[in-house]
């Protein structure tokens, strides 16, 4: 009914029932409509949870798909990998996404409250895409060469398994003195933490974007991101670092 009243119709995701009832309630009505995947799609992506089962769902629903009049990615390496799994000629456009800008003066305020001790910050869900184990590693990799600093996980634990075998990992390392885990951080809480890092990482094995790097960025807090997300242009600019998450790579 809404959809008969719209001009266009905006679906976001996939791999969800709200998802394949917006496909098909756009185009029963005639509306053109625009699928923003979200990364699901990403090679990374597609191996977590029933892998199998995806593929086939992709082909039960490949005639809606195929009625898609465009799709939304927010990277160059996000629509390629919509247009691997879908089709080469797939209608895709970037567009990246946005984080409000704080002014200059107010990064500054919080940035002079940085702690003494240099802070290795991670935002984002507690995930095994997020390979947080490897940023875990890493950090005692640091410790071993003789460097004091301390850890900080953000983020909301949707799969309180993975959460666990993450804090069993610390205590196993012998970090439980300099990790903390700060469960989800919103609004100014958020802002302040981003501004108390030293720096900001994100190991994912797969990000079709990562708003946290833009965000940390924006409060003045450089990154180190994984070679699974899109942010070869931190070197480039010098904001940061474009590296492997293996252990090794991300402690240099």
């Amino acid at each position: 009914r809404e959809a008969r009243h719209a001009d266009v119709v905006h679906v976001t995701g996939l791999f969800s029932s709200a998802s394949i009832q917006g496909l098909v309630a756009a185009i029963s009505a005639g509306r053109p409509v625009v699928l923003s995947p979200r990364g699901v799609l990403q090679a990374e992506a597609l191996k977590f949870g029933p892998s199998a089962r995806k593929k086939a769902f992709l082909r039960a629903v490949s005639p809606l798909l195929a009625r898609v009049s465009l799709f939304h990615a927010t990277s160059e390496e996000e629509a390629q990998s919509i247009k691997d799994v879908l089709c080469p000629n797939a209608p895709v456009f970037v567009v990246p996404n946005g984080v409000p800008l704080a002014h200059v003066s107010v990064v500054q305020a919080r940035r002079s409250r940085q702690p003494e001790r240099p802070r290795i910050g991670f935002v984002g869900r507690l995930h095994p895409i997020k390979a947080l184990e490897r940023l875990i590693d890493a950090c005692a990799l640091l410790r071993d060469r003789g460097n004091d600093f301390e850890l900080r996980i953000a983020g909301p634990a949707p799969d309180p398994r993975y959460r666990q075998s993450l804090v069993e990992r610390v205590e196993r390392l012998g970090l439980t003195e300099c990790t903390s885990f700060e469960g989800e951080v919103l609004g100014e809480r958020k802002d302040d933490f981003y501004a108390s890092l030293r720096v900001l990482v994100l190991p994912s094995r797969s990000e079709n974007f990562g708003n946290v790097v833009v965000e940390a960025l924006a409060l003045g807090t450089p990154a180190i991101a994984s070679l699974g997300t899109p942010w070869r242009c931190l070197e480039d600019v010098g904001a940061g670092r474009w590296v492997s998450n293996d252990p090794v790579s991300l402690a240099n």
